[in-house]
């Protein structure tokens, strides 16, 4: 462990260590062959003080993607084993995201190998609508993240 491993990241580490969500995001990307780059920071890769950085950036979507008009949106790729956490200071930094481009994200759900995409605004509607329960990971107490089921989800389609 480095100078900057604290005791909470471990748990953080340990639910990141089977990274999907990326690679199955740009097979799905590349099988639409939509043009793409990835953009987004990768902490899990990263061997530096990443709270350092201000939140906005470390939120950053983890593509950018040109559509069939060749119109460019931001694509956040999440992987899930049960159900969508969706982190709520991450929704707070989507928010601005969306503002400045289009922001969809990409659900792949492990255990069923199944996606799904939802823009932005379904996300916000489905919280709005379904109030979902709030939960804190267990390295922080203020770590708060929205749990979706995957019945509020669009339609999820084999990969």
């Amino acid at each position: 462990m480095s100078k900057y491993t604290y005791s909470h990241e471990s748990d953080w580490k340990l639910r990141n260590l089977n990274r999907v969500a990326e690679p199955k995001c740009e097979q799905y990307i590349k099988r639409r062959m939509l043009p793409y780059v990835r953009y987004g920071l990768d902490a899990l890769d990263a061997n530096v003080p990443m709270f350092k950085i201000p939140k906005i950036i470390r939120s950053a979507p983890d593509f950018i993607v040109f559509n069939e008009d060749d119109k460019p949106y931001f694509f956040e790729a999440k992987a899930f084993k049960k159900t969508v956490k969706l982190k709520i200071e991450d929704l707070k930094c989507y928010r601005e995201w969306n503002r400045q481009m289009p922001l969809k994200f990409f659900f792949y759900y492990v255990g069923e190998g199944t996606y799904c995409e939802a823009t932005f605004e379904d996300i916000v509607n489905i919280v709005k609508n379904h109030k979902p329960e709030i939960k804190s990971y267990p390295e922080r107490a203020d770590n708060k993240y929205y749990e979706l089921y995957t019945s509020w989800l669009p339609n999820f389609v084999n990969f």
